[in-house]
């Protein structure tokens, strides 16, 4: 922001940045405090309809396809109504494997390397007259 304009190409690529870092963490975070806020009796009642709205509202944040958000939001429903569950942080640490194991394979936006194709880099090669 140099002459009063924001380039949003920049705080785009920033946020989506963030978002890859610290999205699946912090989405298992508020999982956590929603199965927090469902505890004891309320969890078997409210934690159903509760965790998957959350886990719904998470997956579409983070970009799943449609079958990966219902997925999510089941998950986040048992999740958030299996009585015991409170103080475990299990959306934490399944959001931090998640990330790790998305470091291991390369980034989604990352080019693919085009094949070598040797018989066509001789092809294009100027040949050496002999005599």
């Amino acid at each position: 922001m140099v002459d009063g304009t924001v380039n949003t190409e920049t705080s785009n690529d920033t946020s989506t940045r963030i978002n890859r870092v610290f999205g699946p963490v912090v989405a298992g975070m508020i999982i956590d405090v929603v199965d927090l806020l469902t505890f004891g009796s309320f969890g078997l009642v409210a934690g159903i309809p509760v965790g998957a709205f959350a886990g719904y509202w998470l997956g579409q944040s983070l970009g799943l396809s449609r079958r990966s958000r219902l997925l999510c939001a089941l998950a986040a429903a048992v999740y958030c109504t299996v009585p015991f569950t409170e103080f475990v942080p299990l959306g934490t640490l399944v959001g931090a494997y998640a990330r790790y194991m998305q470091d291991r394979s390369a980034p989604p936006d990352a080019p693919m390397p085009e094949p070598l194709d040797l018989n066509r880099a001789e092809q294009e090669q100027p040949r050496a007259k002999t005599m």
